[in-house]
């Protein structure tokens, strides 16, 4: 079965009222014929541009740097192809750009509050307290000297202390509360 002739599309006129006004523009540079290219695409570029970004100040400037290209870019447009499509392919390039350079900026809110610098004074401090202590430790009988590092310089906790020395809790806790009554004596006679 034959289907009837299509008539031959030809691509060298404008099809639409848009495409008409903008090869008027191309060709005359007439203000007026860009304003009904404007006129007309507004509404689908906003549209387009509020789909693709958070907030509505932004979707209006991405038109507006959409229009401003177009009319720059003029002279390179191919009239073969619909002004519409065009405009939005701009429009889109720009927001994947405004997305990535978004991205990169810090959003103040967002970001952790700096932490003040420590003291250089209370820094000195306490590293020299903390080389005190460990010396005091060092000083005293092993059976104490072992508890008091791992729970003071590692930080572990008796029953750490006790899985990790093999014995009980009740000695290790025993050992620790004599450990800390002797290093306390230790650090007020040594300083």
């Amino acid at each position: 079965m034959k289907h009837p002739a299509r008539p031959a599309t030809s691509f060298a006129g404008p099809r639409s009222p848009v495409d008409r006004a903008f090869a008027e523009f191309r060709r005359t540079q007439d203000p007026e014929a860009f304003a009904e290219v404007v006129r007309e695409t507004r509404k689908p570029l906003e549209g387009t541009a509020r789909t693709l970004v958070r907030d509505a100040a932004t979707a209006d400037d991405l038109v507006q740097t959409t229009l401003f290209a177009a009319l720059r870019g003029a002279p390179s447009y191919d009239p073969a192809q619909p002004v519409v499509p065009w405009l939005i392919g701009i429009l889109m390039n720009r927001a994947r750009r405004w997305r990535r350079q978004d991205r990169r900026v810090p959003d103040p809110d967002r970001m952790a509050p700096e932490l003040p610098l420590p003291d250089p004074c209370v820094t000195v401090e306490h590293r020299e307290t903390k080389t005190r202590v460990a010396d005091a430790i060092r000083r005293l009988p092993h059976n104490y000297r072992d508890v008091l590092e791992l729970h003071l310089l590692r930080g572990l906790t008796p029953l750490e202390i006790a899985g990790h020395l093999g014995r009980s809790r009740s000695t290790v806790r025993t050992q620790l509360a004599r450990g800390l009554a002797r290093l306390r004596f230790e650090l007020r006679t040594a300083g």
